[in-house]
């Protein structure tokens, strides 16, 4: 699935057609509006995905949340529990199929709350910089994923209108929220995705390499 937002649509690009027909082209799997809209998702069946939606404030401004989302028919259900302590969202997700737990990472807060997939809160994980007065000022979270019973987030800590605002370590905490360790890698992360097969974190970087991998063995 690729979303094309200038468009307002999601493409599928199913892999063994790519693969075996050298004319082939996506097909459009849903149209999108600009009102509320998926802007990331993680799919777990054909009626199941949970996405980060965009809801526009006014002339410039939005705000994101959380909601179940069916990519058959466009329906969407805001989950229910949203930190009281916070107006403007910003926000990455993680959802794991295996542990039935959702995650959403604040960039602008020292945040990261830990719900199961019915929404209910399971923990709310705050940093050292949650109350301080230049927090807004401060790139927190980017990208979370899930491995195994681990969650894995890239975290910056920079000023947001420098290059400092690209995360160049991970935090690694369990599956209910409690700190496990710190990965420095030394460059700065724009994406990163686990490779199961060969338990390996591959990135994308905003540094003097484009790509890199770490391999986990031994690491956790």
């Amino acid at each position: 699935y690729v979303s094309d937002h200038g468009k307002l649509k999601i493409f599928t690009y199913p892999i063994d057609s790519i693969l075996y027909n050298p004319y082939y082209v996506p097909e459009v799997k849903i149209e999108l509006n600009n009102i509320q809209f998926p802007s990331d998702y993680e799919y777990i069946n054909d009626t199941l995905s949970f996405a980060r939606f965009i809801e526009p404030t006014g002339n410039v401004g939005h705000n994101e949340f959380l909601a179940k989302w069916n990519i058959e028919s466009g329906d969407f259900y805001k989950i229910k529990y949203s930190n009281p302590k916070v107006g403007k969202k910003r926000i990455s997700i993680a959802a794991s199929k295996e542990n039935e737990t959702l995650v959403e990472a604040y960039n602008n807060h020292d945040l990261m709350t830990i719900l199961d997939f019915n929404g209910n809160l399971i923990s709310n994980v705050y940093g050292k910089n949650w109350k301080s007065r230049d927090s807004n000022k401060i790139y927190h979270f980017g990208k979370v994923i899930f491995i195994g019973k681990m969650i894995v987030a890239s975290y910056s800590g920079g000023n947001i209108l420098t290059n400092e605002r690209f995360p160049t370590k991970l935090l690694v905490f369990d599956i209910e929220g409690n700190y496990v360790k710190t990965i420095e890698t030394g460059y700065r992360i724009t994406d990163f995705c686990y490779d199961d097969k060969n338990n390996n974190i591959i990135f994308s970087f905003e540094d003097v390499i484009q790509f890199g991998y770490l391999n986990l063995d031994g690491i956790f």
